[in-house]
């Protein structure tokens, strides 16, 4: 999505009343409660995420 689209976006939601929490909530690519639930919003995966891992499947 466009930042263009997105300002216009909110322009109307915010003319009609409505209220736009986020990027991520006009976006919609998190479950709901997904910042509440596990206490940062976005977690990107690193190549070093094996050496925490318990078990590993190859």
């Amino acid at each position: 999505m466009s930042m263009v689209s997105y300002a216009a976006g909110s322009r109307y939601l915010s003319l009609i009343g409505g209220v736009c929490m986020s990027f991520y909530d006009w976006y919609c690519d998190l479950p709901p409660a997904s910042p509440q639930t596990w206490g940062e919003q976005t977690d990107v995966p690193e190549s070093a995420d094996w050496y925490n891992s318990t078990f590993i499947m190859a």
